[in-house]
């Protein structure tokens, strides 16, 4: 299997940024540590997407959702994304707590 591009729409830049903004109000000491271990998760994506689970918001599109878990217990966020013959798309990334995400949450694959 060769390497595929992992690719973040709009969304999920903004969702990481939001993310990313709440832990440095919270823990500005590792909010950049944590940041950079979430890209290296996503980052993994390129070598074996397949290896992610199914969301549960998988049969909202045409192409399958998978869900990449990152963090532990009351820090976890789920990374969902579609994958492509040469890139994986990241749509949407949400806390590990909140409801189940809708079409509109996913976005255009290309958005």
């Amino acid at each position: 299997m060769s390497e595929r591009q992992v690719f973040l729409t709009q969304r999920a830049k903004s969702d990481l940024k939001h993310y990313f903004e709440f832990a440095a109000e919270r823990a500005p000491s590792t909010a950049l540590q944590w940041l950079n271990r979430f890209k290296e998760s996503l980052n993994s994506l390129s070598l074996n997407a397949e290896r992610c689970s199914l969301a549960p918001e998988d049969g909202l599109l045409k192409r399958a959702v998978r869900q990449l878990i990152f963090g532990k217990q009351n820090n976890r966020y789920r990374a969902l994304f579609v994958i492509e013959e040469q890139r994986v798309v990241v749509l949407h990334i949400r806390r590990g707590g909140m409801d189940t995400a809708n079409k509109n949450d996913l976005g255009p694959p290309n958005g």
